[in-house]
């Protein structure tokens, strides 16, 4: 079996059934990201502090303590994702002690890395223990034209982690970049918004489009063609607070060797918390979102100003 991957899939699960079990543990992007990226660290860190002063790579934490002479590999990257994850997500603490016990791991040196990768958790867990919260408690929303601002149909919503990424530590970088603002107003603008407002509808919802917003626009710029189009999968219910497709049992193939095993955290570690590295940049330009935007009816009196049409009429949520 393989323990990455095997462990990957158990964490996956938990991230999905945090959204649907109601006890709100990790959810949103910005906190789903976090929760697998400090998964997959832990799972690192013990893999390679198993494998001992053999191995030529380094641990995300440089002042991890070593293994005990002869821990498991698999029990260590067991013990740090099972800590992990009942830290991150307690409501599914059971879930994750079957999840440990399925394996069957038996051997020399299983209770040693089972041990180890609890202690390499609890030090992932305390290094982004001072992460900040999603909460939007101090955000307002600017009044200016082309900002964010609440969605007229369901102004109460409020607004999610507005503040975590400009205040949380980094995971894989090491040093912040700044976006360039974005051109406002300008014809690339404008004509960018226009292909986003016409590739953006099924096609089948063609019609509900301005014909405006269509017409001057590249044949293939007009509806969104297949590459645009992803079908929604089925969805099955599983109780009133469980409902999404049955996850798929864990693939579970032959033990690659060490260095691909090595590999597969890394895009986590960096794919992940991009999308939270991306967070500062909405709250300091304050983009309109597509939904709030297209229904504000300032841009709508812009886009008559601009193309010498009729304004669109506000379209209500689903």
């Amino acid at each position: 079996m393989d323990s990455i991957l095997y462990w990957n899939s158990i964490a996956l699960e938990a991230n999905r059934v945090s959204h649907s079990n109601g006890a709100g543990e990790q959810t949103g992007p910005p906190l789903s990201a976090r929760a697998l990226a400090m998964v997959h660290l832990a799972m690192h860190d013990g893999y390679i502090g198993a494998l001992g002063a053999g191995t030529k790579y380094c641990p995300y934490l440089p002042d991890s303590a070593p293994a005990p002479p002869g821990a498991a590999a698999d029990a260590a990257v067991a013990g740090a994702a099972h800590r992990t994850l009942t830290s991150l997500y307690p409501s599914q603490t059971r879930a994750f002690d079957e999840a440990l016990a399925y394996p069957g791991l038996s051997g020399p040196g299983v209770d040693e890395g089972l041990k180890y990768g609890r202690l390499i958790a609890e030090r992932i867990l305390d290094d982004r223990s001072d992460d900040p919260g999603v909460g939007d408690e101090g955000y307002r929303p600017a009044p200016e034209r082309y900002r964010h601002r609440p969605d007229p149909f369901n102004p109460d919503q409020g607004f999610h982690g507005p503040f975590y990424g400009a205040r949380s530590k980094l995971f894989a970088a090491t040093r912040r970049h700044q976006i360039d603002p974005p051109h406002r107003g300008d014809d690339v603008y404008l004509e960018s918004q226009r292909i986003v407002r016409a590739t953006g509808v099924a096609p089948e919802l063609l019609s509900t489009i301005p014909q405006f917003l269509i017409d001057g626009l590249p044949p293939d710029r007009r509806r969104r063609g297949p590459h645009l189009h992803l079908r929604r999968a089925e969805r099955r219910d599983h109780g009133q607070h469980r409902r999404g497709p049955p996850p798929p049992r864990p693939h579970l193939p032959r033990r690659p060797p060490p260095d691909d095993r090595r590999e597969r955290p890394q895009p986590n570690l960096v794919g992940r918390p991009l999308g939270i590295r991306l967070r500062p940049e909405t709250p300091r330009h304050r983009r309109p979102t597509p939904g709030a935007g297209d229904r504000q009816r300032h841009l709508r009196h812009r886009h008559a100003e601009v193309h010498g049409r009729p304004a669109l009429t506000p379209i209500p949520s689903a």
